[in-house]
């Protein structure tokens, strides 16, 4: 009988040891899974594009930028209120609705690139190129939305005096092949 008992505390003290190891190791990963919202959460807000996230079903803003709050006008609380709808103009609402329908049927798709004309708080259309990413925020299905100017025109004088008006990224590669790489 008394040669099981320094067993059993032999055996108490590996299982505590391997449990505070366990616990160790979760609060480290914790800590890392922590530290990996914060630098996205900073990457999001901090971004000089308008970004936002929204709802897949309702359309409602789950989460706004700085960037979409100068470009927009609207304040955070505001923008949280809406749904991308409500940035639109009236007439473009069915392109809308088209796409979205469009773009559920090609679940399989996993990202969009579109020009839309989207409305500022002070009632002014803007156009610009707006790419999104399917992804999981908050519990629901949602889309991470990105902003940028519509396209940018460039005009090239050519040898022959002649104007040119290309899109930015067109005149980048026009530079390219032009001048060669690296030039």
């Amino acid at each position: 009988m008394t040669s099981a008992l320094p067993r059993i505390c032999i055996l108490s003290s590996t299982r505590v040891r391997s449990s505070r190891r366990r616990a160790a190791q979760a609060e480290m990963a914790e800590g890392a899974l922590r530290l990996s919202e914060a630098q996205y959460r900073l990457l999001f807000e901090s971004n000089p594009s308008p970004l936002w996230v929204y709802d897949e079903h309702s359309l409602a803003f789950l989460a706004v930028n700085e960037a979409a709050i100068e470009k927009y006008g609207y304040s955070r609380d505001e923008f949280l209120a809406m749904t991308i709808r409500d940035i639109r103009p009236p007439e473009t609402i069915p392109v809308l609705e088209a796409a979205l329908v469009r773009r559920r049927a090609e679940r399989g798709q996993t990202g969009t690139r579109q020009t839309w004309k989207h409305l500022t708080k002070a009632g002014r259309v803007i156009e610009v190129e707006m790419a999104g990413h399917p992804l999981w925020f908050q519990s629901r299905e949602a889309w991470l939305a990105l902003a940028n100017d519509g396209p940018t025109v460039i005009c090239v004088k050519t040898d022959r005096e002649a104007n040119l008006m290309l899109p930015q990224d067109m005149m980048m590669r026009f530079v390219e092949v032009y001048q060669g790489p690296g030039e």
